[in-house]
């Protein structure tokens, strides 16, 4: 092997094992900080436990007292108003992405036209299978006898 080749793999081996102290170091900062963040949150909340429960039941009960003003089916209200009091921070999270559908005049008719052809198609296709169930069902007809025979 030359000397040219060897130096290269030792660069290399140097390189490669530098690289992997440094990803270690990156790691244990991470962990390091992960851990600090972890205590001050402990620290925190363990401070300010009884002001931020006030502020989530707050915001929770204002969260209810809009869905009880919309004009949805009160199943959905209903529905939604459990999920927001029995978990608050993620019942208000998912109700306030999800919950909130607002269509305006037109998208509403839009949506309309949609669903009454969606609604024809499966009228179609329950026409379509309730005929091929039929036919496929019905026995066949013997054949006639041979008069010739």
């Amino acid at each position: 092997m030359s000397k040219k080749k060897e130096k290269q793999n030792t660069t290399h081996d140097r390189n490669s094992a530098l690289t992997t102290y440094i990803r270690i170091g990156i790691i244990a900062l991470a962990i390091l900080l992960q851990l600090g963040i972890m205590m001050f949150t402990t620290y925190f909340l363990r401070a300010n436990a009884a002001p931020l429960y006030v502020a989530l039941d707050i915001l929770a009960m204002v969260t209810v007292f809009s869905l009880i003003n919309r004009h949805d089916s009160s199943a959905y209200r209903l529905a939604w108003i459990v999920v927001v009091l029995m978990t608050p921070i993620v019942g208000m999270a998912l109700y306030w992405l999800w919950g909130r559908v607002d269509f305006n005049k037109k998208e509403k008719g839009a949506l309309i036209v949609v669903a009454t052809h969606i609604k024809e198609d499966v009228d179609r296709l329950c026409d379509t299978v309730y005929h091929v169930a039929n036919t496929a069902v019905t026995p066949m007809k013997e054949p006639a006898a041979n008069p010739q025979a």
